[in-house]
């Protein structure tokens, strides 16, 4: 066909699949597939504009999914992962309602480190082993401080008070 064809009525039907050869397949009013779904050989999909909408989810089966720029944006019921999240670099950045931990807490190789705020918890601190170690001293408010067993042990620089101890 030269100078291209248009056929009004009923449409097109291919037995045995169709080829494009030059300057691809070019749709205005969308491209709507019934049946077995889109299958792309090699080369992948490139949306170049208006981004990507999906109802009925997405699921990805081997080689996972790369995002270059922009990032992800999730929006009303958040994100849910089964079997674990690995971030491999950059880490976890929460820019406001902070971060929530609902079940088995958190759990750090190599450390946790709070960069500003400190720590506020409402069921205290437990340290299973090795002890508590602090730099820039200790601050107790309101209550004090009780020590259950193995009493206090001052390695340095002796006890110093304002306002009295009681013994």
């Amino acid at each position: 066909v030269t100078g291209g064809q248009s056929i009004m009525d009923t449409g097109v039907t291919v037995t045995g699949g169709i080829s494009i050869r030059t300057q691809g397949l070019h749709s205005t009013g969308g491209l709507t597939v019934y049946d077995t779904g889109i299958n792309v050989v090699s080369n992948g999909i490139t949306i170049e504009e208006g981004g990507m909408k999906m109802t009925g989810g997405a699921t990805l089966n081997e080689g996972g999914m790369f995002i270059f720029t922009g990032g992800i944006t999730v929006r009303n019921s958040g994100m849910k992962v089964s079997n674990g999240l690995t971030v491999a670099n950059g880490g976890i950045y929460v820019t406001s309602n902070g971060l929530s931990v609902l079940h088995a807490g958190i759990k750090a190789t190599g450390g946790l480190s709070i960069q500003s705020a400190g720590i506020t918890t409402t069921d205290g601190i437990t340290v299973h082993t090795g002890g508590m170690k602090m730099t820039g001293g200790l601050t107790l408010r309101d209550t004090g401080m009780k020590v259950t067993g193995g009493g206090v042990s001052i390695d340095a620089d002796g006890l110093k008070s304002t306002g009295g101890i009681t013994v």
